[in-house]
């Protein structure tokens, strides 16, 4: 990988700050690392749903454990469509063998990968720079944004992916001049079919390499195309073509831009400071290949919102690298190294300015985990209320419907229904609610609980206000109120 001079990234105005401002940024955000520890024991220890999709995967790791698929006919119970590839349900039904049917066991996997992109990030830009100090600033800024907090230790997909892709990026930057260069094809395998969205880092690859020598990027390319189409061929060869279906079909976009959610990500980890050091180290480095992953990381996000039930998770990825291009301007920048008193009063200023602007960044950040809900970021629901939802769901006699499927799975009985999912299908014509409506008049299930998603499903609120009585408002989370019903 190319280096390029200290002399232009000095320009910038950093190069005069002593060891004293480098370490105090250090500690600071050394706070909000530990910040990052705390949350994710909170959130490992709380035995209920966080997160909506988090009692959906419990599920597919649950029926994968004991032995049933998870790609099937969503024209009958349950209405659950597995729109996920199978790595990160795999591995929790493992964890799920040994640990037990529990959160627990699949937030570990999610947190474990977590720390070990951490341990990437380190690495990527120790091996870039030379520099620990910068390598540490790396993944202290890694592990600082809310959204890697948030999304650590969540039973979901992406910190596994993101752990695959960053994997296979630090073999490629390791043997990228030499055939050792096809090693990381195995693991962006691993993580498209962790997450399917997990394609820029292959997608930087090719373009770097196709810059440096295309021969090689087409061979490269070729041999990932073939790859990922032969394990994608098998997959939906052994489900009867459910698997196109599951992956392809029932995964949209929408024409809506949530803006909001955006500018949120935007304001909280790549204003400011971090969108500019990457804007400049584009500059320094135009033709590193970090650059082209900044990128095309962000223009991706861009997308992102397209799709229906789309949060931060989709950030991640950008988080990451983001962590390591600020920390590769900031070590050219001379920011982490002492370079006494020589430097101008014009670049002492700058440099001043620099240091301002990374106290204002942390200072953002602490105030998004204060203000949380502000940020649309979850915190684990209140415990009180869980246990009481958790009590209803135990009690009843099977079958329940319930929108958090965990409290369903958690006490043995069958989750019935992905509401999110199968509203969003039954608009586009995928689906028929029919069956669920007939079961709901017929009294079929003992109790309904209710969060939101079950109501934009044609004909479900009338029959429930019709058929059942509502029981108990439970608040759960920040935006949601559970309604507990009970047939008349």
């Amino acid at each position: 990988m190319e280096k390029a001079s200290v002399k232009d990234a000095e320009r910038y105005g950093i190069g005069f700050l002593d060891h004293t401002l480098t370490v105090s940024i250090l500690l600071l955000f050394s706070f909000l690392f530990l910040y990052f520890v705390y949350d994710s024991f909170v959130a490992l220890s709380f035995p209920f749903d966080i997160d909506y999709g988090e009692g959906i995967h419990l599920y597919y790791a649950t029926m994968l454990a004991g032995g049933h698929g998870v790609y099937n006919d969503i024209r009958s119970y349950p209405f659950i469509a597995c729109n996920y590839p199978p790595i990160y349900p795999l591995v929790s039904a493992f964890a799920v063998s040994f640990l037990g049917r529990s959160f627990f066991s699949g937030r570990i996997v999610s947190f474990f990968a977590s720390l070990l992109t951490g341990f990437l990030v380190y690495s990527l830009v120790r091996k870039e720079t030379g520099n620990k100090l910068a390598a540490i600033f790396s993944v202290l800024v890694f592990f600082s944004s809310p959204y890697v907090m948030n999304w650590s230790t969540f039973f979901r997909v992406d910190m596994l992916a993101l752990f695959f892709s960053f994997l296979g990026v630090y073999v490629f930057c390791s043997y990228g001049k030499a055939n050792g260069v096809y090693l990381s094809i195995p693991l962006f395998l691993l993580a498209f079919y962790t997450k399917q969205s997990s394609l820029i880092a292959p997608a930087a690859v090719f373009l770097y390499l196709f810059r440096e020598d295309w021969k090689k990027s087409i061979y490269w390319l070729l041999v990932y195309l073939s790859s990922l189409a032969a394990v994608f061929l098998v997959l939906d060869y052994f489900t009867n073509g459910e698997f196109f279906l599951h992956l392809l079909l029932y995964n949209f976009l929408t024409t809506e831009f949530n803006m909001g959610m955006y500018v949120d990500f935007l304001f909280i980890f790549v204003s400011g400071v971090f969108l500019i050091l990457g804007i400049f180290y584009l500059k320094v480095r135009p033709r590193s290949f970090f650059s082209l992953y900044f990128f095309l990381s962000f223009c991706s996000s861009l997308l992102i919102s397209l799709k229906a039930g789309s949060s931060f998770n989709y950030f991640i990825e950008l988080a990451a690298v983001t962590s390591v291009v600020s920390s590769l301007f900031l070590d050219e920048a001379g920011f982490f190294s002492a370079s006494g008193g020589k430097a101008s009063l014009k670049k002492k200023i700058y440099g001043v300015v620099w240091f301002v602007l990374l106290m204002t960044q942390f200072s953002v950040i602490a105030f998004a985990l204060q203000n949380p809900s502000f940020f649309l970021i979850l915190n684990p629901p209140d415990k009180s209320g869980a246990d009481k939802i958790n009590g209803y769901v135990a009690s009843a006699e099977a079958p329940v419907l319930v929108e958090y499927n965990g409290f369903a799975v958690l006490n043995g009985k069958q989750a019935l229904i992905d509401s999110f999912l199968m509203s969003q299908l039954e608009k586009r014509g995928l689906w028929d609610s029919s069956l669920l409506v007939s079961d709901c008049r017929s009294k079929k299930f003992s109790i309904i609980v209710i969060y939101g998603n079950l109501y934009s499903i044609s004909g479900l609120t009338q029959c429930v206000h019709e058929y059942y009585a509502l029981e108990d408002e439970i608040p759960y989370t920040d935006y949601f109120v559970a309604r507990v019903y009970r047939r008349k």
